[in-house]
């Protein structure tokens, strides 16, 4: 599997045709972060980074929480 947070390239359609192309089958993306006990929030690239997963064809796309 795959693993992407906010802070990695998640965003673009490219990256994700790439690593499909590589032979990766399944990606987990972060869709929640906390920051030291100060409240969360949904990661604002999750939704576009979720629908570009699926655009370059992964079927198994997880999303994870954190903490």
């Amino acid at each position: 599997g795959f693993d992407v947070s906010r802070t990695q390239a998640g965003l673009n359609p490219n990256f994700w045709s790439c690593v499909f192309n590589a032979g990766y089958e399944k990606v987990v993306i972060r869709a929640y972060k906390q920051a030291c006990s100060r409240g969360g929030q949904i990661d604002p690239n999750f939704v576009p980074a979720y629908n570009a997963a699926l655009a370059a064809g992964f079927e198994h796309i997880d999303a994870y929480m954190f903490p």
